[in-house]
């Protein structure tokens, strides 16, 4: 005789067009990410435990709370769901060797007379990114940067991976990813896990960030990591990024890309080519 199941495993009920229309609005307007038809089974896969937590019994009615006034926080938690985090140690290895050979010791000799010195991961994921970018610069500094005030700022809009984040712990196996030389000074390996040594993890600072949003920074940054972020945004609001990245850089500051995303509108004017997908800031003559 079969018996019926737990409520807890019971099918997740179908998306719904009208349901996902709501689910991809809402997504527009408040991250500025586009879901394509083609991302509707992906929307309900990642939204199933969601509507299991809140009890919900169809996607309508989980669309008509994301909606609402008092929805404002399963909304947050909604777009959180729905964000891509992919990411590696040392992924597009290209950039940190431009960084290495062509950035890293202005930023250091800078930050040792005194300048405060930025960098920004834009997007930054479980902080893999940040982490690489700063054990360049450290590697480069032959761990010596004293007091210099060198310091790498990693954004993202998901909460929940920037808990992550700062936890920094990942599987041993992820940091075999790094240069050998990189992960044996500044990464330590403990229980099937790794993590950056103290000195590396005090120059990331995680904060939550939808770039979609006004920013609160107000110091100019050395050189901005946003790679395969703005692929998820539709051509116009790629252009206005851009714009905006172009004005938070120094004079001569780079920009980093994924090597699927290229620029768009004024922003070609702004930068030139440095490396593969990586540009510089051209400072008005």
């Amino acid at each position: 005789m079969s018996l019926p199941a737990p409520a807890d495993v019971l099918a997740t009920p179908s998306l719904t067009t009208d349901a996902f229309d709501t689910i991809r609005k809402i997504v527009s307007e408040r991250a500025g990410i586009e879901l394509s038809e083609s991302k509707r089974e992906l929307v309900s896969g990642r939204l199933a435990r969601r509507l299991r937590a809140l009890k919900c019994h169809s996607y309508e009615e989980y669309a008509k709370l994301i909606a609402s006034q008092d929805g404002a926080e399963e909304c947050h938690s909604m777009i959180c769901a729905v964000t891509t985090n992919v990411t590696d140690f040392w992924r597009e290895p290209h950039h940190f060797e431009h960084v290495r050979d062509h950035v890293a010791a202005a930023a250091i000799a800078d930050a040792k007379a005194g300048k405060p010195v930025r960098f920004w991961s834009a997007g930054s994921s479980d902080g893999r990114e940040a982490f690489s970018l700063g054990a360049t610069l450290l590697e480069a500094a032959n761990g010596n940067l004293g007091n210099a005030d060198l310091r790498i700022l990693a954004t993202d809009i998901d909460t929940d991976i920037l808990r992550k984040a700062r936890l920094a712990q990942y599987a041993a196996a992820e940091g075999d990813k790094l240069p050998p030389a990189l992960r044996q000074r500044w990464f330590r390996e403990s229980g099937g896990m790794v993590e950056p040594v103290d000195a590396l993890r005090k120059m990331v600072q995680f904060n939550p960030l939808n770039l979609k949003d006004k920013w609160p920074m107000k110091r100019r940054f050395r050189a901005i990591f946003c790679r395969n972020v703005l692929i998820y945004f539709p051509n116009d609001l790629q252009a206005q990024l851009m714009e905006r990245y172009a004005e938070m850089l120094e004079p001569n500051g780079f920009l980093y890309l994924g090597h699927s995303e290229r620029l768009h509108g004024s922003a070609l004017r702004k930068f030139k080519p440095c490396c593969p997908s990586g540009f510089q800031k051209v400072s008005p003559v």
